[in-house]
């Protein structure tokens, strides 16, 4: 929160009412990119929507821009590649251990195997990555989704 809004910006106000709620956060680590830990997005995106922030100015989460690599896949990730020529691309979500049983099989229709385990840049990498291989026909979607009450529920919609 403090690297969000400056002290500058600050009213007695909202000094205040950042310092209750940091007694009752719990700092929490998101399955998404390996972040340290952070405060719930819920709690910046508040701070944004009451115009406390710009969103210009929300670098909580500062990734390192994904470069696209020469063959297929383009883009890394989370996933065991099988046949470039196979028709199916299985997603397993948070299921870690199914997407390397499934690659371990290696099925002669299975191209890739892999886990996502966010909705923005996960999803980004997953379509990227199979519209850059014109054999794949097909997108499974199976497997755990993570078990989080707030943040990133992938096969929750």
């Amino acid at each position: 929160m403090d690297r969000a809004l400056p002290a500058p910006r600050r009213t007695d106000a909202l000094k205040s009412a950042m310092a209750a709620a940091r007694e009752r956060l719990v700092p929490e680590r998101y399955d998404c990119l390996g972040c340290e830990i952070c405060f719930p997005a819920l709690a910046v995106n508040d701070l944004v929507a009451d115009g406390s922030i710009a969103p210009a100015d929300v670098t909580f989460c500062p990734t390192d821009a994904v470069e696209e690599r020469s063959g297929w896949p383009p883009l890394p990730g989370d996933y065991r590649v099988v046949r470039y020529g196979a028709p199916a691309a299985v997603c397993t979500l948070n299921s870690d251990e199914l997407a390397r049983l499934l690659a371990a099989g290696r099925s002669t229709g299975l191209a890739i195997s892999g886990t996502m385990h966010t909705e923005n840049l996960g999803i980004e990498r997953l379509i990227t990555n199979i519209l850059a291989n014109p054999e794949i026909r097909f997108l499974i979607l199976c497997g755990e989704d993570t078990q989080k009450a707030v943040g990133h529920l992938l096969g929750y919609r």
